[in-house]
């Protein structure tokens, strides 16, 4: 989760409307309908920082097979619900009822055919949601990080996600260091025609930037 699994592929292009879309085991072998190269481990484990959407998508396909359910489900109840994040989703291909509600994506000036790309890459990068939900996410972590009581998260887990490994990466999040401690974390986002920016401090300040364009 900190990128230094030694796992190949940066990050995913998506698939258009018009084209088949991959399943996560394709991507992970870059067989089938995958657009993107397999995902291989060709470093030791643990040496060095690399960004790797594929170790999530590795990720994602273990937290499957290890409780039966599906990504979508486990992330409904271990995180958006209890974190209130009521307008966000992972599901894959985002369901024709929720559409309206969607940004078109733009690149280079232009509406994405199809409006945006889908991602069976769900941990990596197929997170529907808002500015304000993902405020809320933010918020929930400087809840757990304070020890308040009713925090989404365990005391333990938040100490986990906020440790910096190499690179001052935590658990998910780059991490904000001054004088040897954590004072808050940051990541971004870049799908196809969409950008995005979350940066959150412990001390309660934060912002989150969404554009529906790549410029």
């Amino acid at each position: 989760l900190s990128h230094t699994a030694g796992t190949t592929v940066h990050g995913f292009g998506g698939y258009p409307q018009s084209v088949p879309q991959a399943t996560p085991i394709e991507v992970l072998e870059g067989s089938g309908a995958a657009n993107s190269s397999a995902v291989d481990v060709d470093t030791l484990a643990g040496t060095n920082f690399r960004y790797s959407g594929g170790g999530y998508t590795v990720f994602q396909v273990a937290m499957e097979d290890a409780s039966g359910k599906s990504f979508t489900a486990l992330m409904d109840e271990l995180v958006l619900k209890p974190a209130q994040m009521n307008a966000s989703t992972y599901e894959q291909p985002l369901p024709k009822a929720l559409w309206a509600n969607a940004a078109t994506a733009h690149a280079e000036g232009k509406a994405v055919e199809g409006k945006f790309h889908n991602h069976p890459e769900q941990a990596a990068a197929s997170l529907w949601t808002t500015p304000s939900d993902l405020a809320q996410l933010s918020l929930a972590v400087m809840k757990s990080a304070r020890g308040e009581e009713g925090a989404v998260f365990s005391p333990e887990m938040t100490k986990q996600f906020l440790t910096p490994k190499r690179n001052s990466w935590g658990l998910g999040p780059r991490l904000y260091e001054q004088d040897g401690e954590v004072i808050g974390f940051h990541h971004g986002g870049a799908n196809k025609g969409f950008r995005c920016n979350s940066v959150a401090f412990l001390d309660g300040r934060g912002a989150v930037v969404m554009t529906n364009g790549n410029e």
